[in-house]
């Protein structure tokens, strides 16, 4: 764009975003709230391809159902499942 154009767009969306306020703003929180979540989608992917990270999750999550058992209670869970477990406490958290 030139430098007219680039000014007279500039000046027009100034006096659109004084009149518009509130719906800047849902645009605004909506931009965000996808934003995150999409991270959050993008953290579980890493995470459940990082193999490191996710053993060291569910060793520690071992542990904490091993405690548990050691204290006297009965608990009923599969190893398999401790995966699932923990990707549902990171987005319970967030």
């Amino acid at each position: 764009m030139n430098d007219k154009i680039r000014q007279e767009y500039n000046n027009y969306m100034r006096e659109y975003r004084k009149k518009n306020k509130e719906k800047i703003k849902e645009i605004k929180q909506r931009y965000w709230e996808k934003k995150v979540l999409g991270k959050e989608e993008e953290f579980k992917k890493e995470l459940k391809g990082d193999s490191t990270t996710m053993k060291e999750l569910r060793t520690e999550k071992l542990s904490e159902k091993l405690e548990i058992l050691k204290n006297g209670e009965t608990i009923g869970f599969y190893v398999e499942d401790l995966e699932t477990e923990i990707l549902n406490e990171i987005e319970n958290n967030n």
